[in-house]
């Protein structure tokens, strides 16, 4: 995390989110939802037979995008996204030194990725101890999903899994609101609440509902 001054004197807080997940699973679609700049972009063709029927590109060294949230001072959200494929891991360690929070984006609807993000799960509570959240992308029952995924990833049980539609603006807010109560909560060592992030800046959940 860093602070950066802003033109009317307020220190700007600065969070770095990691956001990975395995190929698919709607990375590149949070960031380019939510970013409020030009979202920067490495992507190639895929060349595998099986990729190209389920996406034709695949990010090859990061995505990133910003997001800020409104208040005395702002909060931004800086949103870094990892390669999904397993040739590419050497990037996952770049981009997770600093990282404020992970966000690992799991396609709650393809079982048949849940090994490979279990494996990054894995992976990535491994690089520091910053706190984790899970995105559900995909999961239209819910609960069931989640359950499932939980278990099959692994993950602490206090982990926040969220469901979620990233091709949503709202539901990414909503996403993006829950990892920024855990970065918090790591900042007080205490839980942090609706009512806890309003004394953060004025009315800052809604802040991140009205963007």
């Amino acid at each position: 995390m860093a602070d950066t001054a802003t033109s009317d004197g307020y220190a700007t807080q600065v969070f770095k989110i990691v956001v990975t997940g395995p190929f698919s699973a709607g990375k590149t679609a949070l960031i380019s939802e939510i970013s409020e700049i030009p979202v920067v972009l490495t992507e190639v063709s895929t060349t595998d037979a099986s990729e190209v029927a389920v996406k034709g590109s695949t990010t090859v060294s990061m995505d990133f995008g910003k997001f800020t949230v409104g208040g005395d001072p702002p909060i931004e959200l800086l949103l870094f996204g990892t390669p999904g494929q397993s040739r590419f891991r050497f990037m996952w360690d770049v981009l997770a030194r600093g990282a404020d929070a992970k966000l690992l984006v799991v396609d709650a609807s393809d079982r048949t990725t849940w090994s490979d993000a279990a494996a990054m799960a894995r992976h990535f509570s491994g690089l520091g101890d910053a706190p984790f959240v899970v995105a559900a992308n995909r999961a239209h029952d819910g609960g069931t999903h989640v359950d499932e995924l939980r278990a099959t990833l692994g993950v602490d049980p206090t982990t926040p899994v969220v469901p979620c539609q990233l091709v949503e603006p709202d539901s990414v807010r909503n996403l993006l609101t829950e990892v920024l109560i855990r970065v918090l909560e790591c900042l007080d060592d205490g839980p942090v609440d609706d009512l806890a992030l309003d004394e953060v800046g004025p009315d800052e959940a809604a802040a991140i509902g009205d963007h």
